[in-house]
């Protein structure tokens, strides 16, 4: 009975690989080899590599089929035998694919073989289609042979090279394991001394504040910059102290700063103070700065934990044994080694920080001993209060830099930051169908002059503009008051026509006086409580009035210091 050989190449259209390979023709390779006498035993094998990227079709796959059928007869070359045995030998390793994921490493091996595998086929359909006779006849028996021994050295340095493939792969994948496994325990380590770092009790600042516009500060910001990137030496100094007045823009800067070394990876803690907000209290700062510092870093985060460990009282003691446990020596033992580049501490409106009393003892260890911690770059801004002038002025370790609102460079990014929020002015009143170019160069040019150097002027201004009724009757009100911020108040506070309803005008006094004259923060449940009024009501309408006075912020409601106190 003849035996029968038959070899099948062909690409399916249509069907999706679901090995994740990165070339999409879809490609189905299948050897089927029955009766062929090998050393093996098997009667028919079935070798089906499931792949879809392995040939470099560009458009749609078309169907290769590729029928072979060799009767092993009398007449029949052994050679052609030993050549589809070697391809069958070649094509073993789809056994061992299966079973694995995606192979990215063997993925050019295989596209290799695959196409010889095709033009293997065509020279087997064309060799057996001539029969024997007529290959002796047309004496092309030596090319043939020569052929067959070239596909068969071909198939067998495909075989070693697909081995040395999935050698490697192999090798990688036991590697990767092994980084996996010390992967884990390193989450798992990390995992154990975030629970351990959460005893510290850190306080969350609201850092969500928007930087300066693209475009102004240059001078300031490519300063500060400047000496917060500066080597590392014996003398350096390495704490900065940014002073001006209120509504100057020294936070705007602060965040700005923030911004540029949290996308260096460089920022290690940063800390926004509010007057009369509770996590404000200088109890809190320096473990705050340890916690952050911790984040950032795994050795320092080791540290701090075995310093827990060894103190774990410290949470209430002294915020000067505090600074010592969790900032200086974890930074003077193994941390230091592990930290590269200037670590960025930011500290925004220190005078903010509690009061004179409750910070005394913090400017003091500022002032002393920040300017011992190694690698750190502590930027603090603050008005120049006297309590902290007294303390920094007289270091020489401390860095001063005024920031002065008079300068050209400062009035110039006024008139900058008042043309952009005009735009927002605009489309807030697109009704009006304002001019593109409204309020016109002139009139900018004048609201900067108000401003005199004050971006709490200019945010304050453009913040009314943008909510009144009428922005030209708003606008000549604005330039008519001139720049004191009592007069700006003043105008927007009566911008209202509501004022000539008494029960406005007497619940919005009312409510005005509390937020005014309360010493903390307040809910709008404590303010109705306080005036038997409804809170919708107060803060649908009294606050909405005074928006530009007042802050209110997570359901507190308080003064915008920023406009009372400058």
């Amino acid at each position: 009975m003849p035996q029968t050989y038959s070899l099948h190449v062909h690409s399916v259209s249509g069907i999706q690989w679901r090995k994740k390979w990165p070339i999409a023709p879809n490609l189905e390779v299948a050897i089927n080899v029955d009766g062929i006498p090998m050393a093996q035993t098997h009667r028919k094998r079935d070798f089906v590599p499931m792949w879809n990227s392995l040939l470099p079709f560009g458009g749609p796959t078309s169907v290769i089929g590729l029928q072979l059928v060799v009767k092993k007869q009398q007449n029949t070359d052994q050679s052609i035998v030993q050549l589809i045995n070697a391809m069958v030998d070649v094509y073993s390793f789809t056994k061992d694919v299966n079973s694995l994921p995606d192979i990215e490493r063997i993925e050019g091996v295989v596209s290799v073989i695959v196409q010889e595998t095709a033009r293997c086929a065509l020279f087997i359909r064309e060799y057996t289609a001539h029969g024997f006779a007529a290959r002796l006849v047309g004496q092309i028996i030596s090319q043939d042979t020569q052929k067959i021994q070239d596909f068969m050295a071909a198939f067998d340095k495909h075989k070693q090279s697909l081995d040395w493939a999935l050698g490697v792969h192999i090798a990688f994948t036991i590697n990767n394991a092994r980084d996996i496994a010390q992967c884990s325990l390193e989450v798992a380590k990390d995992t154990q001394q975030l629970e351990i770092l959460k005893n510290l009790n850190p306080v969350k600042m609201n850092s969500n504040r928007d930087g300066c516009l693209p475009g102004t500060r240059r001078d300031i910001l490519s300063l500060i910059i400047t000496e917060l990137t500066k080597p590392v030496s014996a003398n350096s100094q390495n704490v900065f102290w940014l002073y001006g007045v209120a509504g100057a823009g020294k936070s705007t800067i602060a965040t700005s700063i923030c911004q540029t070394f949290n996308a260096l990876g460089l920022l290690g803690a940063s800390l926004f103070f509010t007057r009369s907000n509770e996590v404000s209290s200088p109890s809190f700062v320096i473990r705050t700065i340890a916690y952050s510092l911790a984040k950032s870093n795994t050795q320092m985060a080791s540290e701090i934990c075995l310093a827990m460990h060894q103190h774990p009282h410290i949470i209430d003691a002294s915020i000067e044994d505090q600074f010592q446990r969790l900032l200086l020596e974890p930074l003077m033992n193994h941390a230091r080694d592990h930290i590269h580049g200037p670590t960025i501490i930011i500290l925004d409106a220190l005078d903010e920080c509690g009061d004179l009393e409750s910070r005394r003892r913090l400017i003091s260890l500022i002032s002393n001993r920040f300017t011992t911690l190694p690698l750190l770059r502590i930027l603090i801004t603050s008005r120049p209060d006297l309590d902290i002038a007294a303390a920094f002025r007289k270091q020489s370790s401390i860095v001063k830099m005024p920031l002065d609102i008079a300068t050209p460079t400062s009035l110039e990014d006024i008139r900058l930051y008042i043309d952009a929020e005009m735009m927002d002015v605009r489309q807030m009143h697109f009704s009006w169908d304002l001019d593109p170019t409204w309020p016109g160069e002139e009139k900018i040019n004048a609201l900067g002059t108000l401003a005199a150097g004050l971006f709490i002027w200019a945010s304050t201004a453009t913040k009314y503009l943008r909510n009144a009724h009428d922005p030209n009757d708003a606008l000549d009100h604005l330039l008519k008051k001139g720049s004191d911020l009592d007069a700006l108040y003043a105008v927007a506070l009566r911008s209202t026509k509501f004022w000539e309803d008494r029960t406005f005008a007497e619940r919005a006094q009312a409510c005005l006086a509390a937020v005014v004259l309360g010493k903390v923060p307040m809910s709008d449940t404590t303010i109705n409580a306080l005036l038997g009024l409804d809170a919708k009501k107060i803060l649908c309408t009294c606050l909405f009035q005074a928006w530009m006075c007042i802050a209110v912020s997570s359901r507190k409601i308080c003064p915008n210091t920023a406009c009372f106190l400058w």
